[in-house]
């Protein structure tokens, strides 16, 4: 696929995105944004890649939100205020491209690396704040520089930020807007590494293939529970999210196609009361693994007795971790194996 704003790669099992606006110090518009999030979505599907590494192009990584496009973002976001002002509270969304869903949609992708090789500022910052690493080079600077300008932090950056480095630093840097340095940045915990800017590339696909190279079912799961389980005070739910996807991890190590569809073949397969042949089990590791789950119908009391069954184990989806669902209105939807007057209702996991 072309693109104008970034420049694309791979190197065996990991992809490598490179922000391409030099000129502009890597500034970030919607096509920007749009662009990347975009090929991460690619690459998420498909079985050949195993992790991601993104870095910039020239001296910056990302120097923040490009202006040229604030006054345009502001109008937008003012309209969208006052809609909701007349016609109440809409529902959520979560989209790889809205502003709204970058945050859930990297905490859930494939492992991501941010290869820091200059600034870092605003959303350059906010944008990397979900990767699961950042490695940096000693030309990094850091800052989370909102309150420069009377704006807030964005993108879940106060509760990432502050697992990160910890709520003193987070605070520091927040309220302040300072510049952090490679050094500092590596004290705080905020990258793992600090190499010469001509080694930092090779040390971020050095480390991604190293991730890449692991089970991806097993990676993703660990994702899952490192996401989840530092927030959760209740040890035993802990342990039982652990052991549930020890389970799984365990039935089909390697096969990640295999994961896709492992809700019917445990279903299909299985002969005894394990955990892995309970129907509600698989239809919620159908729904960590996709984001939704269809649930068909063809005269509408299937499709009710399938929702109904879904949210009435409130207590066994908790335990894999899903807290929230979202219902859609039933549509009559084309399925390849059933007749075209089907019935459907999608339920979407939501995000803390």
């Amino acid at each position: 696929m072309a693109y104008q704003h970034i420049l694309t790669e791979t190197r065996s099992r990991v992809g490598i995105i490179r922000f391409n606006r030099p000129e502009k110090l890597n500034a970030m518009n919607d096509q920007l944004r749009e662009e990347t999030l975009t090929q991460i979505g690619i690459w998420n599907e498909d079985d050949s890649i195993g992790a991601i590494v993104v870095t910039g192009e020239g001296r910056a990584f990302c120097s923040g939100a490009d202006l040229d496009d604030f006054a345009v973002r502001e109008e937008r976001n003012r309209d969208a205020t006052a809609a909701s002002f007349r016609t109440g509270p809409q529902p959520m969304r979560w989209t790889a491209g809205g502003a709204r869903g970058i945050t859930p949609f990297l905490m859930t992708s494939k492992p991501t690396i941010a290869a820091v090789n200059g600034y870092s500022v605003g959303i350059g910052l906010t944008f990397i704040l979900p990767f699961d690493i950042r490695i940096a080079s000693t030309d990094a600077l850091f800052s989370i520089r909102f309150i420069r300008v009377g704006l807030m932090p964005e993108l879940g950056s106060t509760r990432l930020l502050a697992q990160l480095v910890g709520l003193g630093n987070a605070a520091d840097m927040c309220l302040t807007g300072r510049m952090v340095t490679a050094d500092e940045a590596l004290r705080m915990g905020l990258v793992i590494k600090v190499t010469e800017p001509e080694n930092l590339l090779e040390a971020a696909v050095e480390k991604a293939t190293e991730i890449a190279n692991n089970p991806p079912q097993a990676v993703m799961f660990v994702k899952e529970l490192l996401r989840q389980n530092p927030l959760d005070p209740d040890i035993d739910r802990v342990g039982e999210r652990e052991g549930i996807r020890d389970q799984i991890a365990r039935r089909h190590p390697t096969t990640p196609k295999r994961w896709r569809h492992s809700w019917r073949s445990a279903h299909r397969s299985s002969g005894g009361a394990d955990l892995r042949a309970d129907p509600v089990v698989i239809q919620g590791l159908h729904l960590l693994r996709h984001r939704f789950v269809c649930l068909y119908g063809d005269a509408g009391h299937g499709r009710r007795r399938g929702v109904a069954e879904l949210l009435g184990h409130a207590d066994t989806l908790r335990r894999l971790g899903i807290d929230r669902l979202q219902v859609e209105p039933p549509r009559r939807v084309a399925h390849p194996h059933r007749h075209p007057g089907l019935l459907a209702v999608v339920v979407r996991i939501g995000m803390p």
